[in-house]
Formats: structure tokens, sequence, C-alpha cells
């Protein structure tokens, strides 16, 4: 007791050296009982000059340290007294975390928590919570500084940056100035994996030149394309970030994989300059060797195309983000998407400037593939809506399918859907008639290959239409065009029966009318039937030899129906 009171009575350090001089005090209680008003490098000096600072001496320094702290608020004394004692574990530990509590007070003014709660935190615990702090306000980013001063700190830090790397701010500036801080792992994970994928370029770009510093690489040639060593690719795939040892790289490993992942970085600004492409590091590598993922993403460089679309096309498979589909494909593509989306001067341009280049398919099937997208899609039969005009100019930009039979079966499809939706236009309205009648849709023309199904099918959507003879006339005509390639002439001006296409259409015209029912319009087609005895007499006996030949239980190619045939 009597020593403890000499102690606490020491002001300064000549003090204690007397009492030293008289006393054999242990260097741990003399730490335990000086006033913390002596100067700790002295006190140091005093204690510990030419002997070793052991465990329980150590522990006794680091209390007085956080008393220090505590009672007077001075952490400059607190480091002061530190710095002074001889190396050992327990004081570098200490050390750190009063330096780090420094740098905070000096950067925001701030000490968010003492330095005995610091010291009973642990390492890694003082690593997050470093961390949070800097990344909530970057005014604290300098004091990261502070925990790069002890090794024992590295797994903590990489451990927090695996799961906090994306979307946080202060990630660049760590990276750019810690790199070497960073396991590869954590570098790469950040590029492919963690939380959410990697959107960035520069970023991406800014983690892969640093796994290059990590391994000397100091000049890296960029790669020619976006393929992966095969392991890492694997690695990446299986997204095991957890064990650390798989993710230790070889030099070779590292170059190859840096060089690569800038490419996909480039592929992935490319993108997002020219496509608008809301793409992640993890959708441009997985195009590697991957035909869907290609075909996928080709798809959506397509939705908005224009006249520069080709020349980055091209570049992005010279970087093989495209490098299973061959470059004639890709021309077909845009053709077709350019032509889709209405830019006929661009379309005109790629196949201006493909003059001596090769298309997968022939332009002229590209062109009536567009324009037959067009119709099936058209919401409307008339040729002044939207997709319909569209699809007629797509046959007319492309001068190698105008005259092509399958460009001319669109026209054909065009015009019999135009005549049909005539008949939802009120009487001599025709004109001012611009409503979207969806009662017979192009789609639907094409997918029945019957043209007096398709006749009939229209008398029912349409059920007054029998009224309008003409109109109808002229629609089977189309029709039959269409489905069978048969021209045939009309009675459009007397209304006559003469042939057998005439006689059927009024026989549907008669149903109609009976189905509504309008007698006295029933009465007309009866009598318009009546006086074409001469053309309805063949197939009546066409009908009977047909009939009879069955009877007979003869093949389904008899007399009768070659008869009909005829």
């Amino acid at each position: 007791m009597d020593h403890e009171l000499q102690l606490a009575a020491c002001a300064d350090i000549a003090a204690l050296s007397a009492l030293l001089a008289r006393t054999s005090l242990d260097p741990a209680q003399v730490v335990a009982g000086v006033p913390e008003c002596v100067d700790g490098a002295e006190l140091a000096r005093a204690l510990f000059a030419h002997a070793p600072l052991g465990e329980a001496a150590a522990a006794a320094c680091v209390r007085r340290a956080e008393a220090v702290d505590a009672h007077t608020g001075r952490l400059d004394w607190a480091i002061r007294w530190l710095q002074a004692l001889p190396a050992h574990p327990q004081v570098a530990r200490a050390l750190r975390n009063a330096r780090i509590l420094d740098r905070l007070i000096g950067a925001a003014g701030m000490q968010p928590w003492t330095l005995a709660a610091a010291n009973a935190m642990g390492g890694a615990r003082v690593v997050a919570r470093v961390l949070e702090l800097a990344a909530a306000d970057p005014e604290l980013a300098p004091v990261l500084e502070e925990l790069r001063g002890s090794d024992g700190l590295r797994a903590a830090w990489n451990a927090w940056w695996l799961h906090n790397m994306v979307g946080c701010d202060l990630a660049p500036a760590a990276i750019e100035l810690h790199a070497a801080w960073f396991d590869d792992r954590v570098l790469l994970a950040t590029v492919y994996a963690v939380g959410a994928p990697c959107v960035d370029a520069a970023r991406a770009e800014a983690a892969l030149l640093a796994v290059a510093g990590n391994h000397g690489l100091h000049s890296v040639d960029r790669a020619a394309h976006i393929r992966m060593p095969e392991r890492l690719r694997a690695l990446i795939s299986a997204a095991d970030w957890a064990q650390p040892d798989q993710w230790l790289l070889s030099a070779d490993e590292a170059s190859q994989a840096v060089a690569a992942g800038l490419a996909q970085a480039q592929a992935l600004r490319t993108l997002s300059q020219h496509a608008q492409l809301d793409l992640d590091m993890p959708a441009i590598a997985q195009c590697q060797d991957c035909v869907p993922a290609q075909q996928r993403l080709l798809a959506r460089c397509l939705q908005s195309p224009g006249p520069e679309t080709l020349a980055w096309l091209l570049e992005l498979r010279e970087l093989q983000v495209f490098g299973a589909t061959a470059a004639d494909r890709i021309r077909s593509e845009l053709l077709r998407a350019l032509l889709l989306a209405g830019q006929l001067d661009a379309a005109r341009a790629l196949l201006a400037a493909s003059a001596d280049s090769a298309f997968a398919d022939p332009v002229a099937d590209t062109a009536c593939a567009a324009a037959r997208e067009l119709l099936d899609n058209a919401d409307s039969a008339s040729r002044d809506s939207a997709p319909v005009r569209a699809a007629l100019q797509c046959l007319d930009a492309v001068p190698a399918a105008a005259q092509s039979a399958a460009a001319q079966h669109e026209r054909l499809l065009a015009d019999a859907a135009h005549l049909v939706w005539t008949l939802g236009a009120p009487p001599g309205a025709l004109r001012i008639f611009r409503a979207a009648d969806t009662r017979l849709l192009p789609i639907e023309i094409r997918h029945i290959d019957d043209p007096f199904e398709l006749l009939r099918l229209v008398l029912e959507r349409y059920p007054e239409a029998f009224r309008r003879q003409r109109v109808v006339r002229e629609i089977a005509a189309a029709l039959l065009q269409l489905k069978l390639g048969v021209s045939v002439e009309m009675s459009l001006r007397d209304l006559a029966v003469r042939s057998p296409e005439e006689l059927f259409a009024v026989a549907l015209m008669l149903e109609a009318a009976v189905r509504l029912p309008d007698a006295e319009a029933a009465r007309g087609f009866v009598l318009q039937l009546s006086a074409a005895r001469a053309v309805a007499a063949p197939l009546m006996a066409a009908a009977e030899l047909q009939r009879a030949a069955r009877m007979l239980g003869h093949g389904p190619r008899d007399v009768g129906e070659r008869a009909l045939d005829t």
C-alpha cells in the first residue's frame, strides 16, 4: 500500500526516478500506479531501457494507455506512450487502434469509441467498423492507411470487401490507393460476382489492373478477345468465392485473366454507348463459346438499330462476343432489324456498303421475312395502317425482292386483307374510314388455305357484307389468286355468274343472307344461281360421278374427283 501511495504521489519523472532508486518495484506495478500526467516517453525509458517487455508489463502498459484516453481525453499522450515502449504484439495492436482513433478525430472531429472499447473489439471488428464509417463518409478515407499497418488485418479487410464491394462509393479510391492489400479473389469478385455484378466498365478495369499490379504485370497487353483461362472461367461460373486457396493465380493465369477482362470491359463500354443496354461483366463473360447467350445478346442489340450498328457489331465480333456468329449472319439479322424498324435508308446504305460482302440469307428472303413478320403482327388489315405500310415498304426497299414470288405473295396478302377491311367502312365513307378493324387480320388469312373457307369466314365476321356483292366478288378473286395462284375475272358490271368460282361466291353470299336473315337479298342470289345453269351443270354432273364412284368402292382419286378437279 505504501508503494502505491508513493507511486501516486510521483508528479513527474524526477520524483519517480528517485523512488525507483530507493526501491525494487516491478515494472508492471509501476505502470499501473504512476499518474497519467507523467510523461510517457520518459517513463518508458526509465522502466524498459534495459529490460524486455513481458506479457504482464505489456498488458499494464496497454491499460495505462486506455486510462490516459478515458481520464484525460489526450489520445496523443496515449500514442506517445505506446510508441516509446519496446516492441510487443499487445502494444502494437493498441498503438494501431489509437492511431485509427486519432485519424478519425483529425478527419471528422469524432471519436466513435474509446481506446479500451477498440482494444476489446478484436481486429476483424475494428476493420469492419472503420470501413463502415469510411464508406458512409468519404472524408474518412485516409483512415484506411492505418489498417494497412498490420498484416493480421488483411484477411478481415478482404472479407469485408468481398461482401461490400459492389455499390460502395469508397471502392474505386480504395482499389487505387490500397490495391496491394486486395486478394485476387476479392478483385475478381468485384468484377464478376459480389452482391450485384459489375456494370461499370471503368471500375472493372481498375480492379483488373489491380490484379495485374499484384502480380508485377505493369504492362498488360489488352487481349483481342474475351476468352478467359478455362480454370478461372469454371471458378467464376461456379461462383464459389469462399475458398481463397482456389483463387491463387499464377502469373500466366493472371495475365490472361486481366487481358480477357479488359476486352470484356471494352465490350461492356461499347454496348452501353451504342446499344444503351444495361449489362454487366458476367453477361459479357457468359458469351464465351455460348451460342444461345450470343444470340440473345445479338437480339437485344438489334432492338434499336441504326446506320452505325454494323460497325460496332463487327467490332464486338472481333472481341469474340459474337465469336460463334458469322459476319454474314450478323449482316442478315441487321438488315432484317432495320427493315422491321422502318430504317429504310439505313437498310439501303447497308446493302450498298455490303455489296461485296456475303449475307447469310438472300436479301430478298430477308426482306420477305421482315414483311411477313410485320403483316403477321398487324393490328389492322388496312393498307394505311403502320405495320402493313411498313411491310410493303420493306419489299420496295430491297430491289432484289421486288419481283420475287415470295414478295408477290406478301403483296397479294396485303391486298386481300385490305379488301376485307373495307367491308367495315360505312357505304360511301371509305375515304375517311380509318378504324382499326380487327375482325379479320392478315395472320388469319395467311393460315387458312381454302379460299372459299376464307370467304365463308369473311361473311361470318361481316354479317352484312353480302349486300356489297361487288366487293365480296373482288375479295373472292383476291383469295383465289393468293391461295391457288388462279386468276379469275369476276363479272362486276352485270353481276352475272360465268365461272364456277363466281357460282361458289354467290352460293356463300346466299348462305349469309339466309343466316341474317334477308329474304329479299336471298331471293336475288337464288335468281342469279338459277340463271347460271350452264355453269352449274358440269359441276353437278361431276359431283354425281364422284358420289357413284364412292358407292362402288373406287379409290379416292376416282373419275368424279378428277372431273371436279378439272
